[in-house]
């Protein structure tokens, strides 16, 4: 059936809108909300034998051509059209895209430089540092770390660090140094990394980056931001085995991390936290006047806003005078990622 050309009437105005008798009545409802602002769910339509219902049939009450309806309900402000116009994900540039699907952006490997990207990647996860980078005066590194994730955000292909690995080794020598035994084909190239000692090196050049700004607008914060979201705070207690009435040495220190210690039967986060966690030590004891065991108890007595987990996966060996990695468990998925940290917001402590 062809759409009719119906009068409603409202507030003493009378308004024309098309009824498609094909189409349930809530399309019809809201073309009257579209020119009375009344919110469907206090719009009441006034037809034969009651009000006009989502499920009313149509047929049993024939609307006819010219037919006024009655209206009653208190109306809202009036539907505005959309700021901005909709535009469709293939009429977007790649940086509109990039914003919108929010796709997960690779690095290049420059060579031998996986624990680098996976730094960024992972420190690139915490919004609060890309908040407080882009509201900071910063220069040197921590202004090359604000470039490289501006750049990362308004694409979706992969980027090429080069800038930020220029700044990294320019600030921290020991990532410029070679591959003594060279690389395949004979060419000399940059030696391998650490991930976790890149983490630990870049968080001391974000030292001077403050922390974010109070609710008010005004900087309500004095610590600085890697002391205000990624510092915590660890607890150590000392007890002596072999001398119980001897009192317990506890002490307090900041951290940035805390160990996961991965063993071959490591195969939960937890426990290797755990394992590294309590354990046991010689030293001196005073009141038994020479070295004795000790075990050792240490807890977070502040959590980070971000904790950063260390996963130990090398062990010094004695035998070959140098450090190994460790082989876990075959079925251990903690060894099964190239990067040696990770964030996680604060939910819980172990």
């Amino acid at each position: 059936m062809a759409p009719l050309s119906v009068h409603i009437k409202h507030a003493g105005k009378v308004h024309d809108v098309q009824l498609d008798p094909d189409q349930p009545p809530s399309v019809f409802k809201d073309a009257i909300y579209q020119v009375t602002g009344v919110p469907i769910e206090r719009m009441k339509v006034m037809i034969k034998g009651g009000m006009l219902k989502d499920d009313t049939d149509w047929k049993k009450v024939a609307p006819k051509d010219g037919q006024t309806f009655m209206v009653i309900g208190a109306a809202g402000e009036l539907p505005k059209p959309p700021e901005k116009p909709v535009v469709f994900l293939e009429d977007m540039d790649d940086s509109e895209l990039a914003q919108v699907v929010s796709y997960p952006v690779g690095l290049v490997n420059l060579g031998n430089t996986c624990y680098m990207n996976s730094t960024v990647q992972a420190m690139r996860a915490i919004v609060e540092l890309q908040t407080a980078l882009n509201a900071s005066s910063v220069t040197g590194l921590p202004n090359q770390l604000r470039l490289l994730f501006n750049n990362m955000s308004k694409t979706t292909e992969s980027v090429t660090p080069s800038s930020f690995l220029l700044a990294l080794r320019q600030a921290f020598p020991q990532f410029a140094e070679l591959n003594r035994s060279g690389m395949k084909g004979g060419a000399a190239g940059y030696a391998q990394q650490d991930a976790e000692e890149c983490w630990t090196q870049v968080l001391h050049a974000l030292k001077v980056v403050p922390g974010l700004p109070g609710p008010s607008g005004s900087s309500a914060h004095t610590k600085g931001f890697v002391e205000q979201f990624i510092g915590g705070e660890m607890r150590r207690e000392l007890k002596c085995d072999e001398a119980p009435e001897e009192p317990p040495s506890v002490t307090t220190e900041k951290v940035l991390k805390v160990d996961c210690n991965i063993t071959i039967s490591t195969n939960y986060m937890l426990s290797g936290i755990l394992d590294a966690l309590d354990g046991k030590l010689e030293k001196n004891s005073p009141s038994l006047g020479r070295q004795a065991v000790y075990t050792t108890r240490s807890r977070l007595s502040r959590i980070p806003s971000y904790l950063t987990v260390h996963m130990v996966r090398f062990a010094w060996r004695a035998d070959i005078g140098k450090k190994a990695k460790i082989m876990s468990n075959s079925h251990s998925s903690l060894t099964q990622s190239r990067s040696s940290l990770t964030t996680s917001k604060r939910n819980s402590c172990p």
